[in-house]
């Protein structure tokens, strides 16, 4: 026989070996916290975690197989013993957890939150715990959440320990006095003695029949049950089970009960009691059934725990969690079920049109979040006057937003996304100013070959990047060609992690000149990635993988160690070297620490290295860029801002940037000096930026006439075909250090092999 003890006896920080649902069966208790964790916390995986002597037991899971861990390969003995919350935002680049198997390999968790499960006197037995395959972070709504959740778990557990000291007590009391019975006392005597054991219980208590000849009656009922169902004791005795179970329970307590007049043992459920008000009161029921000395099944005890404010709260939490809080639109969960009911239904087809905001980052930079909120209401109001009735508009994080519509044909679809395009042709007046915004809109349908709602989610997401990359304010198809695409990025990202190991990338160097004397000063180190099948591939077809699968932190500071050491070869006279910095590195804690390894492994003078980021990068948390950045700068460093004049921000920045250089986007280059505007606007720039010391570099320079109009514009610097493309580093290296006057025209004075592609595509 099992020995149950209370959980609350366990020392703090001790891993719990046993407690009552310790390797169980499923229960809906659990099941539910988990399924409610995933909803509120928007994670693909949530679990209801025990600890064990030597493994983490989950005892209830959403979206993972494993039903437990080895103690030392799980996260969660790190968050047992933490007071709060215990929030890993990127396991793989923590040290304490990168090597773990559920890290390093499948289900590759990135984001853990791990809430302890503490009972009343604080000792804690388990954890809640919400996982995802991506970095992320909780908002405090979320932790208060889980935080509820893990004190319902915690209350559960308890009440779980309790009831069967209970259940397992009153079953040896009655096994021992009734062999004493024709001894010592009388069956009454029994009933009497073991009244007195459940009467004082605060848990509802009954004995109950279990003749196979008639209903299952109310023998005996103690006073928690009495109040529970809003009666007195002696008006219960003798009611059948079902008049006091729910209508819509009574078909599965019946088939349960039935189960154990069979020949079974126990059986739980959450079930809806009747109060006698005529209201539904939810109570964790466990039916027992009591052996007789002489094996007798004629009674079982049933015991019943209170859980009406659980489920009440969860449907408030049910409703919520379907519910974007700033807009009152539905959210991502409510489109995935909708998603998935059509995905169910054989006959019924549907269309997705994923929206994203362009530039939405600039709006939150530029007049802080209060005023960022008024203008995703503002949106949300006009786009759900466009769709009306047409199909369920839901706002599913950030700037994003999704229409999903039931019987939807592509032409309707894309009428609807003209539509909602169109809705933002007017400005969106909020904290005083103007705001002109646009929206790049994929669709896909249900009907494109797979029946899993993540996938036509993707599909959209995929269409809705090739929207953005062929200029934004526009829609695009989900198609073949971009399921081709989605196969192929997938491909490259399982490769990228092993090409950075594997030796097979290489840096390629293109000289930046003085556009006056025609003298390279610095050279840009544009990566190439020499794939073993495909053959070279260029930034342009695998920098943004890296970008989505996290492995951009890696692949850049190879990228610096390379660069740097190469530099050197070039002697300390030597032009500079620059090196492009990612949003991703940018946001990353460790990139100072990577630049002044790379500095100080080659030896290379902080002096000759640049770091380019671009303005997009520096836009989307420009106050945490300009932090980064002016640490960098106190390392010597020289800092440049690649394609301005392509993202959102305005010169304005430049008085907070620790910038040195500046590289004003090919689009304004190409067609110089014909066209007098971009003539302008180069023009502005340069006069702005040498105003404040900076140095301006014109990118994509083709013809000497291009050349000739920089020149005259007052333009410091230039990098593009007209000097050369981009060479191996030995090539490079040679000429750099070859003899003689190094410069443009002598050095690097030649056309652009066929072949290759232009610098806009590094």
């Amino acid at each position: 026989m099992t020995v149950w003890t209370r959980l609350s006896e366990r020392p703090v920080g001790q891993p719990v070996p046993w407690h009552p649902v310790l390797d169980h069966e499923p229960e809906q208790a659990f099941d539910d916290i988990a399924r409610l964790a995933a909803l509120l916390c928007d994670t693909p995986i949530a679990l209801v975690s025990m600890l064990a002597e030597n493994r983490v037991w989950f005892k209830a899971r959403v979206g993972l197989e494993l039903t437990d861990v080895p103690w030392e390969e799980a996260i969660c003995p790190y968050a047992v013993d933490s007071p709060e919350p215990f929030v890993v935002p990127d396991a793989l680049f923590d040290p304490r957890f990168a090597q773990l198997p559920t890290v390093a390999g499948p289900p590759h968790v990135r984001f853990y939150t791990g809430v302890p499960i503490a009972v009343p006197r604080g000792h804690n037995s388990g954890l809640i715990c919400v996982l995802d395959y991506q970095p992320r972070r909780l908002d405090g709504r979320q932790i208060e959440g889980l935080k509820a959740l893990a004190r319902q778990a915690a209350a559960l557990l308890e009440r779980r320990a309790d009831t069967e000291q209970i259940r397992l007590a009153g079953e040896r009391w009655l096994s021992a006095e009734a062999a004493r019975t024709t001894q010592e006392l009388t069956i009454r005597d029994l009933e009497e003695r073991f009244g007195l054991l459940f009467g004082a219980s605060p848990i509802g208590l009954a004995v109950v029949s279990l003749d196979t000849g008639g209903a299952s009656r109310l023998l005996q009922v103690n006073r928690a049950l009495a109040d529970f169902l809003g009666y007195a004791e002696d008006d219960l005795s003798g009611a059948s089970l079902r008049s006091i179970t729910h209508p819509f329970d009574r078909r599965r307590s019946q088939i349960l009960v039935a189960d154990l007049r069979a020949g079974g043992d126990q059986f739980d459920m959450e079930v809806r009691f009747l109060h006698r008000d005529g209201s539904p009161r939810w109570g964790a029921l466990r039916a027992s059934v009591l052996q007789d000395a002489a094996g007798g099944r004629a009674r079982m005890l049933c015991q019943v725990v209170d859980v009406t404010s659980r489920h009440r709260y969860e449907e408030l939490l049910g409703r919520a969690a379907h519910t974007d809080f700033l807009t009152g639109l539905p959210n991502r969960f409510a489109i995935l079920e909708d998603l998935t009911g059509i995905l169910e239904d054989p006959g019924a087809t549907g269309g997705l049109l994923l929206i994203d905001l362009d530039g939405f980052k600039l709006v939150n930079n530029s007049w802080g979040h209060a005023a960022g909120d008024d203008a995703l209401r503002m949106v949300a109001s006009r786009f759900s006057d466009v769709v009306g009735r047409r199909g369920l508009l839901a706002r599913i994080g950030g700037d994003e937003f999704a229409v999903l519509c039931h019987d939807l044909g592509q032409s309707a679809g894309i009428e609807l996304a003209e539509a909602i395009i169109g809705s933002l042709t007017e400005p969106i007046l909020t904290a005083g100013q103007e705001m002109f915004l646009s929206a790049s809109i994929g669709l896909a349908w249900t009907s494109d070959g797979d029946d899993r709602p993540g996938v036509v989610l993707e599909n959209a997401d995929s269409a809705m990047g090739e929207a953005k990359r062929r200029g934004r304010a526009r829609w695009e198809l989900f198609d073949d060609h971009l399921r081709g695409n989605a196969t192929l990025r997938a491909r490259r990202a399982s490769a990228l992690r092993a090409a950075i190991q594997g030796h097979q990338l290489e840096m390629h160097y293109q000289p930046v000149v003085d556009l006056d004397s025609g003298r390279v000063v610095s050279a840009e180190a544009l990566v190439r990635w020499n794939h073993p099948e495909e053959g070279v591939i260029w930034p342009a077809d695998f920098i943004s993988v890296a970008e989505e699968n996290g492995s951009i932190v890696a692949l850049g500071g190879w990228a610096l160690r390379a660069a740097c050491s190469e530099a050197v070869k070039w002697g300390k006279g030597g032009p500079s070297v620059s090196v492009n910095v990612s949003a991703r590195q940018l946001a990353d804690d460790g990139l100072y620490d990577v630049v002044a390894e790379a500095l100080e492994r080659s030896g290379l003078a902080p002096g000759r290295l640049i770091l380019e980021v671009t303005e997009t990068a520096v836009m989307e948390d420009a106050d945490h860029a300009v932090r980064v950045l002016r640490r960098l700068k106190s390392l010597g460093v020289a800092i440049a801002v690649d394609d301005f004049g392509t993202g959102y921000s305005s010169l304005v920045y430049l008085k907070r940037l620790p910038v040195d250089k500046l590289k004003i986007d090919r689009s304004f280059i190409d067609c110089l000096p014909e066209d007098a505007e971009d003539a302008a606007i180069v023009s502005s720039v340069v006069s702005l930026a040498q105003a404040v010391g900076i140095q301006v570099i014109a990118e994509g320079v083709e013809t000497e006439a291009q050349w000739e109009a920089l020149l005259a514009l007052g333009c410091d610097l230039g990098q593009g075909f007209l000097w050369g493309y981009p060479l191996p580093a030995g090539e490079a290296t040679a000429r750099f250090t070859a003899a003689g006057p190094l410069t443009g025209r002598a050095g690097f004075g030649l056309s652009p092999a066929p072949g290759f592609l232009s610098s806009a595509q590094d």
